[in-house]
């Protein structure tokens, strides 16, 4: 069996950490540099005045909080609990904690486990185990794991290693979707647990959302791809501003648009939201925002996190900025239930954070 090149193994492990991190630590870190000056930028259609702080209430999940994902009644929060340091070497182990979406309490802790990423598929639990490359959906219910796929690159990245070592996953329209910090995204029949196609892609992570007209990727400096039915090649659209291209870090579904949300400059020091119309493919608003940590969707717009300053910055479908204040907590923005968003800490133990929202 060909040996590979150590080099490469330290590549992809840098890599894989740098794109993980890049919207959680990398933004978190760059906060601290934010000037007051830069809270007073306009978008097109002017930043607002914001009521006084609105209360942001916590539970206390332990380990170190890496995803959150929320329905109507449940946020599971995926959470390292041992080793959490030696995530290339698979002997890391995590817990998926539930959450009672109208108290915050926890209800229910399953097994320990061995995982990178995780996406709730409807009464299902799909889970990305990094160093196997495995995909795994689990019953919610008691941890069971309940069909299993193995990934492997279809073509190899040194040597004979066509190892996939997902970073991250999404679920939409009956698919789920994986990809790799290697260029790949592979979409997965979610009631029969079968690949159905791997699509290449040029940047090294990627972030989903399927939408009826196909399905939106992050692609770094190459902005935005749409892979639409029965196709194996991704349609490119850069996003740039003031002659900077955006690099897009997360696409997001809702209200019939797709946001785009990405850094404009390699400071880290500004972000853009750019929303497209999916019908025709094309940029309606681009709102300009500090450095953020994390967007949620949820009754008609777009939520930014800036909760280390205070703040969480509002974009409307007509491309309006307004803003809200919070106490100011190191954490990252990361899921939606009705009329709350969902927060999460990064530092140990973690801890959820849940802030409600007033009603129109």
């Amino acid at each position: 069996m060909t040996r590979v090149p150590s080099w490469a193994v330290i590549r992809d492990a840098r890599r894989r950490q740098h794109r993980r991190l890049k919207r959680r630590a990398l933004l978190l870190v760059a906060l601290a540099t934010v000037t007051t000056g830069l809270l007073t930028q306009r978008s097109a259609g002017g930043l607002q005045s914001s009521p006084p702080p609105i209360r942001v209430d916590t539970t206390r999940i332990g380990g170190y909080l890496g995803e959150l994902q929320a329905s109507a009644t449940r946020v599971w929060a995926l959470t390292c609990v041992q080793l959490c340091g030696a995530g290339d070497t698979g002997l890391d182990r995590e817990q998926l904690v539930a959450v009672r979406a109208s108290t915050g309490a926890v209800i229910r802790r399953l097994p320990l486990l061995n995982a990178i990423a995780f996406t709730i598929a409807g009464r299902s639990i799909w889970v990305a185990h990094f160093v196997s490359g495995e995909i795994t959906r689990i019953d919610p219910a008691n941890g069971r794991i309940t069909a299993r796929i193995d990934l492997r690159l279809r073509k190899p990245i040194a040597g004979h290693d066509r190892e996939f070592l997902p970073a991250s996953m999404s679920f939409a329209d009956g698919y789920v979707w994986v990809s790799t910090a290697r260029g790949w995204i592979a979409q997965i029949d979610a009631r029969t647990a079968r690949l159905v196609r791997m699509v290449r892609t040029p940047s090294e992570a990627n972030a989903t959302t399927t939408d009826r007209y196909g399905t939106w990727v992050a692609e770094d400096l190459d902005g935005v791809g749409l892979l639409t039915p029965g196709t194996r090649r991704l349609k490119l659209q850069a996003i740039e501003q003031a002659g900077w291209r955006a690099a897009i870090d997360a696409v997001i579904s809702g209200g019939g648009l797709v946001w785009a949300v990405g850094s404009v400059d390699d400071t880290v020091n500004r972000s853009t939201v750019a929303i497209l119309d999916p019908r025709r493919d094309r940029v309606l608003h681009e709102v300009h925002t500090p450095a953020i940590a994390g967007a949620v969707y949820l009754d008609g717009a777009l939520y930014l996190g800036d909760l280390a300053h205070g703040r969480i910055y509002r974009v409307s479908s007509s491309g309006s900025l307004s803003s809200l204040k919070t106490p100011r907590i190191n954490a990252f923005l990361a899921s939606s239930s009705p009329d709350t968003l969902w927060a999460a800490t990064d530092a140990s133990p973690g801890r959820l954070l849940h802030v409600a929202l007033a009603r129109g």
